[in-house]
């Protein structure tokens, strides 16, 4: 059992260590804010690329969200929010861009066997 005397914590600077935890914290869920909203379409990308059909894959829901993420790119300028939210926007439409890839080729793919 370790056992601690009051006077060692009494060495230890919390007040600088709480600031450390709350900054690593902050900075962890910033960048899971970055990433988590695009952390589907590699799920999405995986599948149509393993299976070669992009049935089910719907380019009006991509265009809805590539729409809002450039509307908030725009209001970022206008009005600016928090960095993190700025940079989910870029990684979601690079996701998005991404995610168009499998789809078209399976297409093209669809319509050169099926001539």
């Amino acid at each position: 059992m370790l056992v601690v005397e009051s006077q060692g914590l009494g060495l230890v600077p919390w007040d600088q260590v709480a600031g450390w935890l709350v900054l690593g914290l902050t900075y962890f869920f910033k960048f899971f804010i970055i990433v988590g909203g695009a952390i589907p379409y590699v799920f999405q990308y995986a599948e149509i690329h393993h299976r070669r059909n992009a049935s089910g894959f719907s380019l009006f829901v991509c265009l809805a969200l590539c729409v809002a993420n450039i509307l908030r790119i725009l209001f970022w300028f206008g009005k600016r929010f928090d960095n993190a939210l700025l940079a989910q926007s870029i990684v979601m439409l690079v996701g998005n861009r991404r995610s168009y890839e499998p789809q078209t080729h399976c297409e093209t793919v669809a319509k050169v066997n099926y001539q």
